[in-house]
């Protein structure tokens, strides 16, 4: 049995072993093996798989470093600076707007276009489950209706859109689950 405070990929990964197990247990004929045989192998698989990953949730770790380094590629090449200033240079595959924090120590704050964020930043995963994991890390402000992920931009050119509000400052944001 898998303790309830492991990661939710380590009970996945279980039971995806225990299909392993099931499928050698099957194949004695073809292996041999008995199936004490069998359980060993797989509990060593699982094992040297746990040394390796941890019992942590390994997928929100790499959350926080997708959505990184996605913010130190471009976080200065595709987001504008705000205040918007049409007399800014045009961005070119324009990802958001960018502001500095209240004081030096503060965040950046990145106002992420939702095309931009679900099929870029999120790449590879469900845009909800990232919203999600990048909320608890304190990387994603939520809207104050607290449904949803997305919230008003300030005004830009008289208008707001939906944005996703994504705070970064490197280095603060290592998952330490491991």
């Amino acid at each position: 049995l898998i303790p309830s405070d492991y990661g939710e990929q380590v009970h996945r990964v279980a039971a995806r072993f225990a299909i392993l197990e099931a499928a050698l247990l099957l194949g004695e004929v073809v292996t041999g093996w008995d199936a004490q045989t069998c359980r060993d192998a797989i509990q060593h698989s699982y094992n040297a798989w746990l040394r390796e990953f941890g019992t942590g949730n390994k997928e929100h770790q790499q959350i926080i470093e997708q959505t990184e380094a996605f913010l130190n590629a471009y976080g200065l090449s595709r987001f504008a600076p705000f205040p918007y200033s049409p007399a800014d240079l045009p961005i070119k595959d324009l990802a958001g707007y960018r502001q500095r924090g209240e004081h030096d120590e503060s965040p950046m704050i990145f106002y992420t276009f939702p095309a931009t964020f679900e099929k870029e930043i999120a790449c590879g995963f469900n845009a909800k489950q990232f919203a999600e994991v990048l909320k608890k890390a304190g990387m994603l402000t939520p809207p104050n209706s607290g449904r949803g992920y997305q919230r008003k931009s300030p005004r830009i050119q008289g208008r707001q859109i939906n944005v996703y509000v994504l705070n970064y400052q490197p280095g603060d944001y290592n998952s330490s689950e491991e």
